[in-house]
C-alpha cells in the first residue's frame, strides 16, 4: 500500500478512496454520500494536525465587527472558527491598526506593565473560552482575521485545503472506512501513511520555530 496521488476534485477523490478500500465494483460496501462525509471529517482532521502555514486557504476575514466594552464573542463571525480559540490570528482595528497575534493566558500578567498595556496604535488581543478581548476596551469597531472551518467535501465541492494536504485526507479516509469494515490491519497501514506525511510536513516549520526562537534569545 503507498496511498495513491490524488487531487482537488472530489469524483477523483472519491474514486481514490474506493481504489484504496478496494471497493471499486457496485454494488459498493460504502455509498457515495459515506464517502464524502468521511473525506469531510478527514480534512477537519488534518487541519487541526497540520501545522498553521499550510493552512492559509483558510485564512478569513470578517470586516467592522463590533467590539461591546473591548469584547467580541466568536460565535458572531460569519464562519465556524477552526480550532475555536486556538483559530483567532488578529484584529485590525478602524483606525486601521492590526494587533499582534493574540497574547496566551499564561502571560497576562504582562498587562500589569504600564509600558506593556495596548493603546490604539498597538492593540492587544486576547482570546479565552470562546470570547476575543481587546484592550484599549475603548476599541469598538475591527476586522478579525481567522482560520475557517473547511466547507463539506461532496459531488460538487472540492477539499478548500491546499493540494498538498488532499493525499493525506484521502488516505486518512481510507483508513477510516477499512476499520469500519473490519480490515484493521490494512487500516492501520493507511494511518501510518498519514501520521509520516504529517509528520514531515510539520517537521519543516518546527525547525524553522526554532530556530527563530533562538535568534530571539540570542539577541536578548
Amino acid at each position: 500500500v503507498t496511498g495513491v496521488q490524488t487531487c482537488a476534485l472530489p469524483i477523483l477523490m472519491l474514486s481514490t478512496v474506493r481504489k484504496n478500500i478496494e471497493d471499486e465494483n457496485s454494488p459498493y460496501r460504502f455509498t457515495d454520500a459515506v464517502i464524502y462525509s468521511s473525506l469531510t471529517d478527514s480534512q477537519q482532521i488534518i487541519a487541526n494536525n497540520v501545522d498553521n502555514n499550510y493552512l492559509s486557504e483558510l485564512r478569513y476575514i470578517n470586516t467592522n465587527k463590533t467590539f461591546t466594552n473591548g469584547i467580541l464573542a466568536i460565535s458572531s463571525l460569519s464562519k465556524t472558527v477552526l480550532g475555536g480559540d486556538e483559530g483567532i490570528i488578529g484584529i485590525k482595528t478602524s483606525y486601521g491598526y492590526f494587533s499582534d497575534k493574540p497574547l496566551k493566558i499564561d502571560d497576562l500578567a504582562r498587562l500589569n506593565n504600564t509600558f506593556m498595556t495596548g493603546n490604539n496604535m498597538k492593540p492587544i488581543i486576547y482570546v479565552f473560552n470562546g470570547y476575543i478581548y481587546v484592550i484599549p476596551a475603548t476599541i469598538v469597531t475591527a476586522d478579525v482575521y481567522y482560520y475557517r472551518v473547511p466547507e463539506t467535501i461532496d459531488g460538487s465541492t472540492s477539499s478548500l485545503l491546499n493540494s498538498i494536504l488532499h493525499n493525506a485526507i484521502v488516505n486518512y479516509t481510507s483508513s477510516i472506512l477499512l476499520m469500519i469494515d473490519d480490515k484493521l490491519e490494512r487500516g492501520m497501514i493507511f494511518q501510518k501513511l498519514v501520521d509520516n506525511e504529517l509528520t514531515l510536513l510539520n517537521r519543516k516549520f518546527e525547525k524553522k520555530k526554532k530556530y527563530e526562537t533562538k535568534k530571539i534569545e540570542e539577541r536578548e
